[in-house]
């Protein structure tokens, strides 16, 4: 049985909370004097984890035109190569976030998860009609 519009929205919308909430816990995670680094690969495995998933979140149907209030802009579905470019690059910064969990340096996944965090931006200022989440650099 296919998913209501709003069943999909309400998916996606719960999947950003998640993700967002990952990167917010690792980014503190990270400011510590000594990161747990089994709560840092956790993060970090999530960040990349539900980033792979969100392939699946934006499919036809589930934009501005179904009605519900999806704080997504129609520009994702008229513009989907340019939105698939952006999560692409995010998907590379996730990857390389996850790659650093086992160096054990926490000012290089830092860096690395600014760079990943930087992705989430650009997208979300061109495709997103507000933001829940407040990322600072």
């Amino acid at each position: 049985r296919d998913a209501s519009p709003a069943q999909v929205i309400f998916a996606r919308k719960s999947n950003e909370r998640e993700l967002g909430g990952a990167y917010s816990e690792l980014k503190d995670e990270l400011k510590k004097k000594k990161p747990m680094q089994f709560l840092v690969g956790e993060y970090a495995g999530q960040i990349l984890s539900w980033g792979q998933d969100q392939a699946h979140w934006y499919p036809d149907g589930s934009g501005p035109a179904s009605g519900e209030d999806t704080n997504a802009k129609a520009e994702i579905w008229t513009e989907r190569e340019e939105f698939d470019a952006l999560y692409a690059a995010f998907l590379v910064e996730a990857e390389k976030l996850y790659e650093l969990v086992d160096a054990k340096d926490s000012e290089a996944l830092a860096r690395q998860l600014d760079n990943t965090g930087k992705t989430c931006i650009a997208c979300h200022e061109r495709y997103k009609t507000r933001d829940e989440f407040e990322f600072t650099f």
